[in-house]
Formats: structure tokens, C-alpha cells, sequence
């Protein structure tokens, strides 16, 4: 029976050898340990307790529960903008508070409210009677802020929101049951929203003077009726046409609605709308328009002496004129504010208020390429300041906290498919 002979080296080499691994086990479980529980304590205190408290007729659901460096933030860029309808209560207010979530509630009719986490002790209620608001007591330290009381229900569940614990995110957002995180990113915000099925286009290359642009899809039941009522002073003379069945073709077909700022001193919006809608319906809406412009006056002699005016329009009898842009035959029509063009390429009719817009289009020659807000695949893009001062008077100003109101705190707006992107 021979012995083995095995060096004293080696063996205490594989005992350090074992050690060495004991210790870096023990190492990366007491690590794993530090970093569930602090992910499992900033969970618990990010956690959800005010959702379920949302009023009946709540439509859109912002909960928050920031860092006290993103509260700063959040002061800076919405610190002057009212969180309850009708009521001068902002962001600044809440860090007097000592506010630890914050939920706000938009109702069907555009009507805000808010929801608190915070000690008794810590509520300024001086300051909320001079301010009007109604204090509502939920539950322990969870009070509901509005401009009148309010009825609710605590059928709703609260969200966990498990991305809170990254340190960029802000809270999340709840509408028609989709819920989407809410975080910072370079240039602003970034809100997560529900996604489009196969988008079938997306925005081409925006001119310089865009002031809003929207990719319509196709056979998404669009209210386009609405679109065209917010815009309807910019789309002058559309506004004067009984255009459900325009509206409709364009819904079916989708297509591009472009709203530009004028170049001219007169500070007018010219529009642009691209769609796959027949040529007929096309001609037709402008023969509408035209006959509008110039209504036939006749007078009647009624039966006790009086003398009425009949107003008639008679859309088939208008002719058009014709004008060549970029080796395409354009119709054209005048009405008291400006032409309106209209023309057929690559399968596709467009109508336009601006000739230069036309062309423009139609030889791609935009300064940019896409806004620097969003990507390069965005579906909706907007300039609030911009569109605040052509849809609405100098002097106009808001009688209540809406989605134009929060907007005017940043320079653009975009939507791709799946995220609204908030820029400054």
C-alpha cells in the first residue's frame, strides 16, 4: 500500500481557495439583502394610498410620490400653475405641507382636485380658507383638497407601483384604466400612454413654423368634429362647412393635419391637411366652401305685405380656377381670407390655406427634420405657447386648471407611439 503524496501547498491553497468563495457568497448576499430591503423600503414609502379616493367622475388619475431634489424640480417648472379647480393652490403651497404623495384628479368636465398624505398637525388650514378649498378627511393622515365637497368611493384598489424604485421616476398616471410611468428625462418628462396597434404613418419632416401636427390613422373613431371645432377660427372658411362627411372620409383614411404659423405680419395660421380621401369629396367640400363665400340674396313678398330674403348656395354650379404648382394642377378657390388650393399626389389629395406650405411639402424642404422633442416616429406634435396666442385673445386667461394650461409650461410636445414626451 503505497501513500499519496500530496504538497502541504496545495492543500492550504484549496482551503484559502474555498474560503475566498464563502466570503464573496457572504458578500454578495449581504449586498442582495441591502438592495431588496432599501428597493422594499422606498416601495413602502412610495407606496399608493390615495387612488382609491378618487371622486365618481374622475377621468385621469396623477399620482406622485418624488424625491425632495424632484419636488424642487417639480416646483421650478409647475410651481406657478393651480392644482384645484378655481383655486390659486400650487405645488409651492404643498411643500409647506410637508406632503409625502400627492394624487390629482381631473374629472369628465376638466375639473381638478387633489389628494394628500400628510400629518394633521402639518396642514396650514388658515391658508386653505383663504384660498376656498375644501378639506375632506379620508382616512388617518389622507385628505381630500377641492374647490367644493365632493363624493367618492373606496371601491377602487390603490396601484403598486413598482418602478418607483428607480430614482428618475416621479409617480405614474392612470387614464381609461391604462397605467403609465411618469418619469424625468434630459429635457423634461416623459409619460408612459397606451400604444397604437401598427401605426399605418407617422409625421414627415415638419417646416420650421409648425405649431401643431397630427398623424391620423386609419379607422381609429376619431372625433375629428372636435379637432376641427378647437381649430375652427384657424381653419376659417372650413368652419362655415357642414364637414361631417370630410371628417369622416378622413377618419377612415387617415392622414396629416398640419397647423403653421404665417409668415406674414397679419399673425394668421395656415393649415395643410394630407389624406387618402377621394378626389370627389375633395372638390366637393371645396365647392361647399366657395358657395358659401359668395350666397345667392332673393326677395320674397309674403302673403301680409312683408318682404322676406331668401339666402340660397348653390355648391355644384362653382367652377374652379386652376393654377400649376410643382407640375400638378391645383384647384382654387377664393374666399375673404385667402385661397384655398387643392391637389392630388403620389395618391394622396391635399388642401391647403398657403401656397408656400404646399410647396414646401410637396419639395420636403424643411429646415428640420422632426422637433428635437420626441423621436423621429412621433404621431402628434404640438407648440403650446404658440398655439395659446392664435387660438385665444392677448387678454384671454384661464378660468380653471386644464391640459392647455399645464402645457403652457413647456416649448413643445410630442407623442410617439407609446410616450408623451414634455420638453422645454
Amino acid at each position: 500500500m503505497s501513500r499519496l503524496s500530496i504538497p502541504l501547498s496545495t492543500r492550504l491553497g484549496t482551503r484559502q481557495s474555498t474560503s475566498s468563495r464563502r466570503v464573496l457568497w457572504l458578500i454578495l448576499f449581504w449586498l442582495f439583502v441591502v438592495i431588496f430591503s432599501f428597493g422594499l423600503s422606498k416601495l413602502w414609502f412610495t407606496r399608493d394610498t390615495l387612488t382609491k379616493y378618487a371622486p365618481d367622475d374622475t377621468v385621469v388619475t396623477i399620482h406622485l410620490t418624488p424625491s425632495r431634489l424632484a419636488w424642487t424640480k417639480i416646483n421650478e417648472d409647475f410651481g406657478q400653475t393651480p392644482l384645484i379647480t378655481g383655486r390659486p393652490l400650487t405645488t409651492k403651497d404643498l411643500s409647506t405641507f410637508k406632503t409625502k404623495e400627492l394624487a390629482i384628479f381631473i374629472s369628465e368636465n376638466n375639473e381638478s382636485s387633489i389628494a394628500i398624505r400628510a400629518n394633521d398637525k402639518d396642514l396650514p388650514r388658515d391658508l386653505l380658507n383663504s384660498y376656498g378649498i375644501t378639506l375632506q378627511k379620508l382616512k388617518n393622515d389622507q385628505w381630500l383638497l377641492s374647490s367644493k365637497l365632493l363624493p367618492f368611493s373606496t371601491e377602487n384598489k390603490n396601484v403598486w407601483n413598482f418602478s418607483s424604485i428607480w430614482p428618475k421616476n416621479l409617480g405614474f398616471i392612470v387614464l381609461n384604466n391604462f397605467i403609465g410611468q411618469i418619469k424625468l428625462s434630459s429635457n423634461g418628462y416623459e409619460i408612459k400612454v397606451p400604444k397604437i396597434k401598427s401605426p399605418t404613418n407617422y409625421l414627415p419632416a415638419l417646416p420650421e413654423n409648425t405649431v401643431a401636427a397630427v398623424s391620423l390613422q386609419k379607422n381609429q373613431q376619431l372625433d375629428l368634429s372636435g379637432l376641427f371645432g378647437e381649430i375652427g377660427s384657424l381653419l376659417d372658411p372650413l368652419e362655415l362647412v357642414d364637414s361631417n362627411d370630410f371628417n369622416q372620409k378622413i377618419e377612415e383614411n387617415g392622414g396629416l393635419v398640419l397647423l403653421a404659423s404665417s409668415n406674414q405680419e397679419d399673425n394668421k395660421t395656415e393649415f395643410l391637411i394630407e389624406s387618402e380621401i377621394d378626389s370627389l369629396v375633395l372638390s366637393q367640400t371645396l365647392q361647399t366652401i366657395a358657395a358659401f363665400q359668395n350666397p345667392k340674396l332673393t326677395l320674397m313678398d309674403m302673403p301680409d305685405n312683408s318682404i322676406v330674403q331668401e339666402i340660397t348656395v348653390s355648391p355644384q354650379e362653382v367652377e374652379f380656377q386652376s393654377q400649376w404648382i410643382n407640375g400638378l394642377e391645383a384647384k382654387v378657390v377664393e374666399t375673404p381670407t385667402g385661397n384655398i388650393l387643392a391637389l392630388e399626389s403620389e395618391n394622396k389629395n391635399i388642401i391647403t390655406s398657403n401656397q408656400d406650405l404646399l410647396e414646401n411639402f410637396l419639395n420636403k424642404k424643411f429646415e428640420k427634420n422632426n422637433p428635437t422633442c420626441g423621436s423621429k416616429k412621433n404621431l402628434v406634435f404640438l407648440k403650446p405657447e404658440e398655439i395659446k396666442n392664435l387660438l385665444f385673445e392677448e387678454n384671454f386667461s384661464f378660468s380653471k386648471p386644464n391640459l392647455l394650461e399645464t402645457a403652457l409650461n413647456f416649448n413643445e410636445i410630442a407623442i410617439n407611439n407609446g410616450k408623451l414626451f414634455l420638453c422645454f
